[in-house]
């Protein structure tokens, strides 16, 4: 067993409340909603009571993309196709990381479990 499969072994599992389905993620990211119609839209973060220790988490994993637009903003100025990527990689990134703070437990969904396989 290589060094990959054995952290996706640990690696925890989301599923569908509603019929217990694997949420399958796509590129790193949940689904907006589940084969059987749950949507997966709405994170809840008002039962946990370290909000500011969340905020920190979510800041440091948003920083890379916004420290490259930092440094190449040179290349930015002369082009818009420049920034409307920019703007996708940002988009896409926090998509990345809501749902990495979904599985490690610092954010919950309503519709999703979270267990072990």
């Amino acid at each position: 067993m290589t060094n990959l499969e054995s952290v996706k072994n640990k690696m925890k599992k989301l599923y569908c409340v509603k019929c217990g389905c694997e949420v399958n993620l796509k590129l790193g990211m949940i689904p907006k909603k589940c084969s059987c119609g749950v949507k997966f839209d709405e994170t809840d973060i008002k039962k946990h009571k370290n909000i500011i220790g969340i905020i920190i988490i979510f800041i440091f994993l948003m920083s890379p993309p916004f420290i490259l637009v930092y440094f190449s903003r040179q290349a930015f100025q002369n082009s818009i196709i420049l920034y409307m990527c920019a703007l996708v990689m940002i988009i896409v990134w926090y998509r990345i990381v809501e749902t990495v703070l979904i599985r490690i437990g610092l954010i919950t969904m309503p519709n999703i479990e979270i267990r072990k396989s």
